[in-house]
């Protein structure tokens, strides 16, 4: 078979021509057109200068949406933060050792010279320094406190001021209100001015009631409200938070004089059978005597009814008859138990004394002061 378009000779299966590779017209089957080979693909030139580079766009930030359960990201320099800005326990601590240092000096001077007065009247002078004090201590911080320094000396050395709830400074009348708090921190024996170191905003009681913070020093108004500062509290909940505060040292203070009370008006109670059987003996005394002028002459063992006599508390009761350092006058002595009864009376004796000279009883104890009857006030020796 020849091919139609070069007339090469090929073997008549061939579908292609073997010379020119045209495809070969079958008899009856018109001939495909021939299709030109491919070219090869010539990549483009390279510029002559490359191309600038094209940063990618930034990725999402995954902390833009805030979730409360997530640990607060840290602060960059130079923020505030609540650590930052509130002023701890130990720095306002500090600046109250300073303060006092300072007034000290002031109340040494003050009476120095109140002093070169020659004043002879002790008391007046005295009373002076403590008025004029009283006045120059409540200026001192009130002042200070409200100046645009919102400190006294030692808030400034430590770098500490005072501010309202907003940071703004406060003013003369609210550090006034803080200054004379400090009395009600002061009777809580200490717990109000504790309480700066646990509390989350750092605050006294003094500091709760004037609706104050103690920040540092570079805090500003802005920095203070981003700490979420608490809000001012009301009659009701300050009223109940003071309670609070002084309930445990006022019920410390009853029971300091209460327990003392107690344990002497026991000692009383016990001391008083001493009492009772001396009474009793004495009058059995006197009855049998028949009269005063009777017992003067006629103070013998054998007006004694019995020998000793003892109680609960009282070990024993013994006599002493004329000759036995009375003269011709008698004696009864209660000496208590040593043990099984208060310690103020254990060991101890009351002695009831009759001087036949006078023809008068009187009695003697060597018993402590809280703990004697008022009918037996003498000493024993």
């Amino acid at each position: 078979m020849f091919c139609h378009k070069c007339g090469h000779k090929n073997v008549d299966e061939a579908v292609f021509c073997t010379s020119c590779g045209a495809r070969i017209a079958v008899a009856g089957v018109a001939a495909a057109p021939s299709q030109p080979a491919p070219q090869p693909v010539t990549p483009p030139p390279l510029p002559s200068s490359p191309r600038p580079m094209v940063e990618p766009p930034p990725l999402p930030n995954p902390r833009a949406t805030i979730n409360p359960y997530e640990p607060p990201m840290s602060a960059p320099r130079g923020t505030y933060t609540a650590h930052a800005a509130y002023a701890g326990f130990w720095r306002r601590f500090a600046a109250m050792l300073v303060d006092f240092i300072v007034l000290f000096i002031g109340y040494f001077a003050l009476g120095v010279v109140l002093a070169m007065n020659n004043s002879n009247d002790k008391n007046a002078h005295e009373s002076l320094v403590t008025f004029l004090g009283f006045f120059a201590q409540w200026a001192y911080f009130a002042g200070m406190e409200s100046s645009d320094k919102g400190g006294t000396l030692g808030k400034i050395l430590l770098g500490i001021k005072v501010v309202d709830l907003s940071g703004n400074k406060i003013t003369f009348g609210r550090a006034s209100g803080r200054y004379f708090g400090k009395i009600i921190s002061g009777l809580t024996l200490g717990i109000g001015y504790l309480m700066a170191a646990f509390t989350s905003t750092k605050q006294t009681l003094h500091d709760k009631m004037a609706s104050c913070l103690v920040v540092t020093r570079d805090a500003t108004p802005e920095s203070v409200r981003q700490l979420d500062a608490p809000k001012a509290m009301g009659g009701g909940t300050l009223t109940v938070l003071i309670l609070a505060c002084t309930s445990v040292p006022v019920l410390g203070i009853l029971a300091a004089v209460a327990i003392p009370a107690y344990h002497d008006y026991t000692a009383k109670a016990q001391a008083s059978e001493a009492y009772t059987l001396l009474g009793a003996l004495r009058s059995q005394f006197i009855d049998t005597a028949g009269s005063r002028s009777t017992v003067a002459a006629s103070c013998s063992i054998s007006l004694y009814p019995a020998a000793e006599k003892s109680g609960k508390y009282v070990r024993a009761v013994t006599m002493f008859v004329p000759g036995q350092g009375y003269g011709d006058g008698c004696a009864f002595e209660a000496r208590f138990r040593d043990t099984g009864v208060h310690t103020k009376l254990a060991g101890r004796s009351v002695r009831m004394m009759y001087d036949a000279t006078t023809s008068s009883w009187s009695c003697g104890t060597n018993i402590p002061t809280s703990v004697q009857s008022k009918l037996c006030t003498g000493s024993l020796e």
